[in-house]
């Protein structure tokens, strides 16, 4: 034992049991992000890979570094040393699991010719309504709808009230409908050519046919519309026989989608 009553340890020994600490509770947080907050092909396209290197930057590599650097065995305040490098560690994760954790995609909404995802700050400039949904959800994300007109004056008519308001017309949360029978059937009118969206694109393809052959179809039997993420742009899948909602598929829709 030390003269602090602390055992002696060798700095890399010190370092070593730390990030040890440090990986077995990022793992566990790895777990929640990918399969709870942000599923499937959400990982990528809304922040899934960036809030990992956010969250690795700050458990597997500032609290462990520091560590090392101040930790040397029989050293004066040695223990107020890593008691303060466990505070300054364990506040830092925290504002990176809330950074995480907010930017989640909670409702992926359709207006006009694609879905937007939100996150939880995008849900509240949207109102009542979204913020039901999304607290009423059983899984997020949420699907919904936004009833707009679909004669092009009264779109334009809408997106300009939007604007005065400083929102877009996916934020407007008073025309929010729950994705159904009722609005699908107009979804679909701005579904994307897939197989010119796919052409000398071998993964594109790649993807496309793993996506039939796990739903046992054919091509024909599904239909494609655009779906904008917070870093990618990509497609929704629907059912074709009985418009049912399949969920996102990662093929990259910018070339025939414009972004906004």
């Amino acid at each position: 034992m030390s003269k602090g009553g602390m055992p002696i340890m060798s700095r890399f020994t010190a370092f070593a049991i730390h990030l040890g600490i440090s990986v077995a509770i990022f793992l566990a947080l790895l777990m929640v992000i990918v399969f709870i907050w942000y599923p499937g092909v959400y990982f990528a396209t809304d922040g899934g890979w960036q809030g990992i290197r956010l969250i690795a930057a700050i458990d597997v590599v500032l609290g462990p570094l520091l560590t090392l650097i101040v930790f040397r065995s029989g050293k004066p305040g040695l223990r107020r040393d890593l008691t303060i490098i466990g505070i300054v560690q364990t506040a830092a994760l925290s504002f990176g699991i809330w950074i995480v954790h907010s930017e989640r995609p909670v409702l992926v909404v359709f207006a006009h010719d694609r879905f937007v995802t939100l996150n939880r700050e995008q849900v509240a400039r949207a109102e009542d309504r979204a913020i039901a949904m999304v607290k009423q959800a059983e899984r997020l994300p949420e699907y919904a709808y936004v009833r707009l007109p679909e004669d092009a004056k009264g779109l334009n008519d809408i997106t300009r009230q939007a604007l005065r308001i400083g929102k877009l017309p996916y934020l407007l949360g008073d025309r929010y409908e729950y994705l159904g029978p009722a609005n699908v059937p107009v979804i679909l009118r701005y579904a994307v050519d897939i197989e010119r969206l796919v052409k000398d694109k071998p993964a594109d393809q790649e993807r496309l046919q793993a996506f039939i052959q796990n739903h046992a179809g054919a091509l024909a039997d599904y239909t494609f519309v655009p779906l904008k993420g917070r870093y990618k742009l990509i497609l929704f899948a629907f059912a074709h026989k009985n418009l049912r909602p399949l969920g996102p598929l990662d093929i990259d829709s910018s070339d025939l989608v414009s972004s906004f």
